[in-house]
């Protein structure tokens, strides 16, 4: 870092209130994050900058916080489905394994492999971070043994480290792909589940499917709401006018949805193991 801006960064971690960026690595990690923007969405919309600006913040805000969201479901369904096939055929090899397991991708295997090693690290080796993560990394096959020969240990040792990543930003595209989750038995138990911690109705799977898709007829790459131009120059005037309260209260609403999913989520992933990752969705 240059000195100068060495200078400027400590004159800005002086003071008695601080922010202190936290990323606490895990299987909720999107959704965390997916909280944040919707909550700042709804800061944004309810008493940010004058309106005509505040409309860009917080529907950029609302954006990402859906996609975060949908890629943290996503994440989920692809590991709970390689532990299913994983356990499924104890004598199947693992790229076998990989290939069974639909929507992974091949640039997504590593990620897999790299967290049955790490669980093995751990929990047999006893290793500690970062050799945990940088040593055995070719013993792939024993660490698909050691996943089978401990298969009631708690899922989360294994998805708190498996960082797949889902790429993209379309937001049609994602919801493809994690809507059979949300509108499923999740959404159903979200639904039922609610009232018990949240004075809030939960959003209808419908409504949020409205949410997502609206966002991406404004946004389809993710590109219009961070600039006030296209690549070719063109303005981006083509957003339509926004009564800011409503906006707030659909970031709102969305946000206590996504708190009741986590819950839920939580709730059920707290007792699931490496056997039946899913216990009742």
């Amino acid at each position: 870092m240059p000195n100068g801006a060495a200078r400027l960064l400590a004159r800005l971690q002086k003071g008695d209130s601080f922010g202190i960026p936290s990323v606490y690595p895990g299987w909720a990690t999107f959704s965390d994050h997916a909280q944040v923007y919707l909550e700042s969405a709804v800061a944004v919309a309810s008493h940010g900058p004058p309106a005509d600006f505040a409309v860009f913040s917080a529907l950029f805000c609302l954006r990402h916080g859906l996609e975060l969201w949908l890629k943290c479901i996503i994440r989920n369904e692809l590991i709970d489905s390689f532990l299913v096939a994983a356990m499924a055929d104890e004598g199947l090899p693992l790229p076998d394994v990989l290939a069974a397991v639909p929507g992974l991708r091949t640039g997504q295997h590593a990620a897999i492999t790299t967290a049955l090693v790490v669980l093995q690290n751990v929990r047999e080796r006893r290793l500690v971070y970062p050799e945990c993560w940088t040593e055995n990394l070719s013993e792939t096959e024993s660490a698909l043994n050691f996943l089978r020969a401990n298969r009631d240990l708690s899922r989360n040792y294994f998805a708190d480290v498996c960082r797949v990543q889902v790429s993209g930003h379309r937001l049609d595209k994602l919801w493809t792909q994690a809507k059979a989750t949300i509108t499923g038995g999740l959404h159903r138990e979200v639904a039922s589940t609610a009232p018990m911690y949240f004075q809030e109705p939960v959003v209808a799977a419908s409504e949020i499917e409205n949410a997502v898709l609206l966002m991406h007829h404004l946004d389809p790459g993710g590109t219009v709401l961070r600039y006030p131009e296209e690549r070719s120059g063109e303005p981006n005037t083509e957003l339509p006018a926004m009564h800011l309260p409503a906006l707030s209260a659909l970031a709102g609403s969305l946000n206590n949805t996504l708190m009741a999913y986590s819950a839920v989520r939580s709730e059920v992933y707290d007792l699931a193991t490496l056997r039946s990752p899913r216990l009742r969705w």
